[in-house]
């Protein structure tokens, strides 16, 4: 069947993919928690033709507490989306194993995936607002702080849209299934 193996070699990719975010997303966390460490420890550091460290952030239009705010958004958004790239590389990999994504564990599994993605994306962004607030309290002259993660709720959605499509196939096969098991024909089920 051309259209499974071409399913399956999207499985494949998905899941490089998936490992290839993953390893991005621990970059991330990593260089924002260095960023969280070294920003405070070397703001009065000169650096060249008499600029310090502060001003070169303030260059950027932001104070050292907002550069710092934003690495630790860093941190909290690149650890959510590690959590969810490990759900779903392990369901690519599952998908992999059976051999068709259209098996009823697996939906479960692809939706519980959509669910942990929303749940690490909900709460990236009530700690960030929190953060927030807290950094404004400290520094009232900060700018408004951009924290969204529309990007990891998008793929959600996403996620739990394709699970209606990847059900199809499997309540066919059921009551299919049911059918023969009964020697009741489908369409009295589909009534």
């Amino acid at each position: 069947m051309k259209s499974l193996r071409r399913i399956q070699v999207l499985y494949k990719v998905a899941k490089i993919l998936c490992w290839v975010f993953f390893g991005l997303c621990i970059a991330a966390a990593v260089g924002s928690t260095i960023g969280l460490i070294v920003i405070p420890a070397s703001k009065d550091l000169t650096i060249s033709e008499g600029k310090t460290v502060a001003d070169l952030i303030a260059e950027s239009g932001l104070s050292v507490n907002a550069a710092m705010t934003y690495c630790a958004f860093g941190i909290v958004h690149a650890a959510a989306g590690a959590v969810v790239s490990v759900f779903l590389a392990n369901y690519c990999k599952d998908v992999l194993a059976i051999g068709t994504p259209f098996t009823r564990p697996l939906l479960k599994k692809l939706r519980w995936s959509a669910f942990i993605d929303l749940i690490a994306s909900g709460a990236a962004l009530l700690l960030c607002m929190i953060g927030s607030f807290i950094a404004h309290a400290a520094d009232p002259s900060l700018k408004d702080l951009n924290y969204t993660n529309g990007v990891s709720i998008t793929l959600a959605v996403c996620l739990l849209i394709l699970s209606i499509f990847v059900e199809y196939p499997i309540e066919k096969e059921e009551l299919a299934q049911k059918a023969a098991d009964e020697s009741i024909k489908p369409e009295d089920y589909l009534e």
